[in-house]
């Protein structure tokens, strides 16, 4: 089974697996370094014209042509969550009781793992939430909208008609602009992703229950 992460610190992995409120993110992958080759030597911007989904991927007519994309999740592809070894432990605690025998059974077995304290470690069947792919496409990230930004984690801010994220520590007055210093977080985009705009593929998926 595959997985994947989303960073705790700004409360993206609780929107995806307590809250629900996150059912889309946006991935910088390998198989994207051919749209911009193509650009290279097309000379002018790459347009898409229409995307269709395959079984492995996507396929997307543009003005240079089609291209077909090899993505890393395909639709209905079921996908653990990553958390560590220990965060996994605190999970179990809080749904079984702190001296469940499913919790301690797991620190029992597995602290002192590599995957203890590092989530990138940890084996996908460990994992106890998962997510359904149910969408793909692909577009440059300033191309977000404002619902999209809600659907990435961004929240209402205390003030009325202002958007924030966990940990933030500010306020903006419209969801792209909180979604433009959410991606720019380190652990998130890094630092300049949103000046840069790449090429991204959107994800949008659900929980499994």
């Amino acid at each position: 089974m595959k997985r994947i992460g989303f960073n705790q610190h700004y409360g993206l992995h609780d929107a995806v697996v307590v809250t629900e409120t996150k059912t889309k993110t946006r991935r910088m992958e390998k198989c994207l370094g051919a749209l911009y080759k193509t650009e290279e030597e097309l000379g002018e911007p790459l347009v898409i014209k229409q995307q269709v989904i395959t079984l492995d991927g996507i396929v997307i007519k543009t003005n240079a042509g089609l291209m077909a994309l090899h993505t890393n999740y395909v639709i209905d592809d079921e996908v653990a969550v990553k958390l560590s070894g220990k965060d996994i432990y605190l999970q179990l605690q809080q749904r079984y009781g702190d001296s469940s025998d499913a919790a301690l059974g797991f620190k029992e077995m597995y602290q002192g793992m590599t995957f203890w304290t590092n989530k990138m470690f940890t084996p996908a069947d460990l994992c106890l939430d998962k997510v359904l792919i149910t969408g793909i496409r692909v577009e440059r990230l300033q191309d977000i909208t404002d619902n999209d930004c809600i659907a990435e984690g961004i929240i209402n801010g205390k003030a009325i008609s202002m958007y924030t994220f966990p940990n933030a520590g500010l306020q903006w007055g419209n969801p792209r602009l909180a979604f433009s210093a959410l991606i720019d977080k380190p652990g998130v985009g890094g630092p300049g992703t949103w000046e840069r705009n790449p090429w991204v593929l959107v994800y949008s998926f659900k929980k499994i229950k």
